[in-house]
C-alpha cells in the first residue's frame, strides 16, 4: 500500500488502481470504472435483498439509502465522496473475492479512523425520493 501520511491527520494514497484520501474522519475514493460497477452491481442485489424483508427497521432503511448514494455517486462519477464509517461497513460486506480486494486493503488500515456521520429516517428518506425523481426524470 502506497499510504502518504499528510499534515492535519490526513492520508492519502493508491491501491489497486484507487486513489484515496482521508481526511477530518471520512474518506474519498477515485475508482476504475469496472471496480464502480462490481460495486454498484452488489449493493443492487443488497438493496433489493433488504428492501423484500416485510418488517424493515430504521437502520435497514437508512442503509438503503446510504447504498444508493454510493450507487449514485460511482454511477455518475466513478468515486466515492465523504465515506464515514457506516459507509465503510456497508463496502465492507461485499464478498472476499479477488475483484473487490481494494476495498479491504484500502479500508483495513483506516477504518478505526473513520467518524460517524449520524442521519436521520427523515432526511434519509427526503434524500432517497430526491435521488429516485432525478433518476427516473
Amino acid at each position: 500500500m502506497d499510504l502518504v501520511e499528510m499534515s492535519g491527520g490526513q492520508r492519502a494514497g493508491v491501491e489497486f488502481g484507487v486513489k484515496y484520501r482521508l481526511h477530518n474522519g471520512l474518506l474519498d475514493l477515485e475508482v476504475q470504472r469496472n471496480q464502480a460497477d462490481d460495486v454498484i452491481e452488489f449493493f443492487k442485489e443488497r438493496m433489493k435483498t433488504l428492501s423484500r424483508i416485510e418488517k424493515s427497521d430504521q437502520a435497514q432503511f437508512i442503509w438503503i439509502h446510504r447504498m444508493s448514494r454510493m450507487c449514485w455517486e460511482l454511477m455518475t462519477e466513478s468515486r466515492l465522496s465523504l465515506v464515514d464509517h457506516l459507509d465503510a461497513a456497508l463496502l465492507y460486506e461485499v464478498p472476499q473475492d479477488v475483484k473487490f480486494e481494494w476495498i479491504f486493503r484500502i479500508l483495513n488500515p483506516i477504518r478505526a479512523s473513520l467518524r460517524t456521520v449520524s442521519c436521520t429516517i427523515v432526511v434519509a428518506d427526503h434524500v432517497a425520493k430526491s435521488i429516485d425523481d432525478i433518476m427516473t426524470s
